[in-house]
């Protein structure tokens, strides 16, 4: 029995088959993605000020791990009335996201992993 290699076609280079989605999976996938992103609220002033506070306490624990916690305290203060006066600070809920927050106050344990959290 002869087989014809001509009406095979040519044979697919690689091993895995090609799986294409039905038309409707684009559409539900962008939309809802789009809509868990929409969703979010902006970060309040008060989120704004714990992320400062967060990284000030950070930056202290790694520079002076002895420090006492009115110290901690005191520089979370100086670093609130420096931000009063920066209008980039004013802007914060701009810039991160509620995950970034989520990421740098609660998760992040440095100062090196607040900063990845918040890039």
């Amino acid at each position: 029995m002869a087989v014809n290699l001509a009406s095979v076609g040519p044979r697919r280079v690689d091993a895995c088959p090609r799986v294409i989605p039905p038309v409707w999976v684009l559409p539900v996938l962008v939309f809802g993605l789009a809509g868990s992103t929409a969703c979010e609220r902006d970060l309040s002033e008060q989120e704004c000020q714990q992320l400062l506070d967060r990284y000030v306490e950070l930056l202290v624990q790694s520079r002076m791990p002895d420090a006492s916690v009115e110290a901690v305290e005191e520089m979370q203060s100086e670093a609130r009335e420096r931000a009063r006066s920066a209008p980039r600070f004013k802007e914060c809920s701009e810039f991160f996201s509620r995950r970034d927050f989520e990421c740098a106050v609660k998760r992040a344990k440095s100062v090196d992993e607040m900063e990845r959290c918040l890039l």
